[in-house]
C-alpha cells in the first residue's frame, strides 16, 4: 500500500482479498506491506472492517466467512497464530476458533511482522494476515519480493508512475493494481515465479482457455 493510496478503499481490498473464501484462495492477501505514514492509519481501518465481519454457517443470512475446509486446516490455522506470537509479532483481533461445532474461526491481523517470520514467508491458506512497515517504496517491494514464492501481489496507488514501478519489479505471476490479490480472468494466463509454478508455461487458463470460445473453420483452397 503506497504512501499516496486512498486508505478506505486499500482496507476494503485487503480485507476482500484476506478473508474471502475465509482465506482458503491460493492467490489469497497474507501479508500487508505499508509505506511510510500510512500504516498505523491502514491497520486500525483494517483491524475495524475484521470485527465487523459475521462468522457463520454460509446458508444464513448476513454472513461474511464461512468455515474452514477441515479439522486439520483449522488446526494448522490456529497454529500458525501460535507461531506469530511465538515469533513475536502483535495479534490485533481474532485468531480464536468460534464454537464448539464446525471449523469456524475470527480471521486474525498481525503487525510487526518482517521476512524472517514464518507467518509472513508461509502460506496459511486461512483467514490471517501480517502487516509489516516500510520506508519508502522501494523497500516495501523488497519485502515483498523477499520469499521463496511469487504468485499473486497487489498495489495500492493513485499514482501511475507508483503503479508501474510496482508492476516491472515484482517478482510475481500475478500483479493486480487496486485490485484484490484473489480473482483472475479464465482467459489470462496465470502462473507463478519462484517456488510457485514453474515459472514457464501456466498451469491455467492463457492461449488454452480461448480455444474453448472460438468456433473452428478449415478451408482448403487451390489456387
Amino acid at each position: 500500500v503506497a504512501a499516496d493510496a486512498d486508505l478506505d478503499k486499500a482496507a476494503a481490498l485487503i480485507v476482500k482479498g484476506a478473508f474471502g473464501l475465509s482465506g482458503q484462495a491460493c492467490t489469497g492477501t497474507s501479508r500487508v506491506i505499508a509505506v511510510g505514514e500510512v500504516h498505523d492509519d491502514l491497520l486500525a481501518r483494517v483491524v475495524a472492517r475484521t470485527e465487523a465481519l459475521t462468522v457463520g454457517p454460509g446458508e444464513q443470512p448476513g454472513v461474511d466467512l464461512g468455515p474452514l475446509a477441515s479439522a486439520a486446516q483449522r488446526d494448522k490455522f490456529l497454529d500458525y497464530v501460535r507461531i506469530g506470537l511465538d515469533e513475536g509479532a502483535v495479534l490485533h483481533t481474532g485468531g480464536t476458533a468460534v464454537g464448539d461445532a464446525g471449523y469456524f474461526v475470527r480471521p486474525a491481523v498481525f503487525s510487526g511482522t518482517h521476512p524472517g517470520m514464518r507467518i509472513a514467508t508461509e502460506e496459511v491458506f486461512g483467514p490471517l494476515v501480517a502487516f509489516a512497515r516500510a520506508g519508502s517504496l522501494g523497500e516495501a517491494i523488497e519485502i515483498a519480493n523477499a520469499t521463496d514464492y511469487g504468485l499473486a501481489a497487489a498495489i495500492v496507488t493513485e499514482n501511475l508512475g507508483t503503479a508501474a514501478r510496482f508492476v516491472r519489479e515484482s517478482r510475481s505471476g500475478l500483479v493486480k493494481v487496486n485490485q484484490p490479490t484473489t480473482g483472475m480472468a479464465m482467459n489470462a494466463p496465470f502462473g507463478g515465479y519462484k517456488a510457485s509454478s514453474t515459472q514457464t508455461f501456466k498451469e491455467q487458463a492463457g492461449p488454452n482457455m480461448m480455444d474453448f470460445y472460438l468456433l473452428e473453420k478449415t478451408v482448403y483452397l487451390t489456387p
